[in-house]
């Protein structure tokens, strides 16, 4: 804050300028004193404000795999704006990239009592129960999910991997089959469909699914994986 003999001084030096304008002694110099005061009595960011800057730049330390310093942002985000729902959310992921489990479930579960309608939480929370092994719920959560949101892909996704695990496989093919519908361009959901289709000796079908992975990826990994089991499946006797 400037002090007053210093803001005063420098209002009387600049007087004869003021006078040169051709303008009454105090007038020019009163607005002085209100702007120099204004500017100073500016404030910094809100807490908001740096609550969002910490996580924006956890979000580019998740994108390139560095969950540990991504969490840390997530963090701090949180610590500056505790209604901050997203930080909640992407907390949640970072721990379960961490493999913390149970830390994980504990901020995802914030974040479902800060909105208990946030679908991204309920898709995360019931793969947080995949992990633990606890699929009645998870398929409870990635349920709830799509009733708040019916085209939620990743939600149908995931189900289908809990179904598939526990042996339904009819409701796995038909969650498979409405994922790829809502994003026909997720090279994984092919892979996944054209993986049960060959469980169920549905070879055509699987290899549909499979030219469909060649056409729509870029990764090198999926690629190689889609190339090798459609040659396994026309070598099959």
């Amino acid at each position: 804050m400037v002090e007053a003999v210093g803001l005063w001084g420098a209002v009387f030096r600049y007087e004869r300028f003021f006078r040169g304008w051709g303008c009454r002694t105090g007038v020019l110099p009163v607005l002085f004193v209100l702007v120099v005061t204004g500017t100073a009595g500016c404030s910094g960011p809100s807490e908001q404000e740096l609550a969002r800057e910490h996580y924006e730049q956890g979000l580019q330390f998740e994108e390139h795999g560095s969950y540990r310093r991504a969490r840390e942002e997530f963090t701090h985000a949180i610590r500056r704006d505790r209604g901050f729902t997203e930080a909640y959310v992407a907390q949640s992921r970072a721990l379960l990239q961490t493999n913390n489990l149970r830390a994980a479930m504990a901020s995802v579960n914030q974040a479902l009592q800060l909105d208990e309608d946030l679908v991204e939480a309920h898709d995360l929370r019931g793969r947080i129960f995949t992990y633990m092994s606890d699929n009645e719920s998870a398929i409870l959560s990635f349920t709830r999910a799509v009733q708040l949101d019916p085209e939620y892909a990743d939600a149908y996704h995931n189900r289908a991997r809990v179904n598939l695990d526990d042996g339904n496989v009819d409701s796995a093919l038909e969650d498979l089959s409405r994922a790829i519908e809502l994003r026909p361009f997720e090279a994984v959901y092919y892979m996944q469909r054209a993986q049960l289709y060959t469980h169920l000796d549905e070879r055509d079908r699987a290899l549909r699914d499979l030219e469909r992975v060649l056409e729509v990826t870029q990764d090198d990994d999926l690629t190689t994986t889609a190339r090798r089991m459609m040659e396994s499946i026309r070598q099959a006797p």
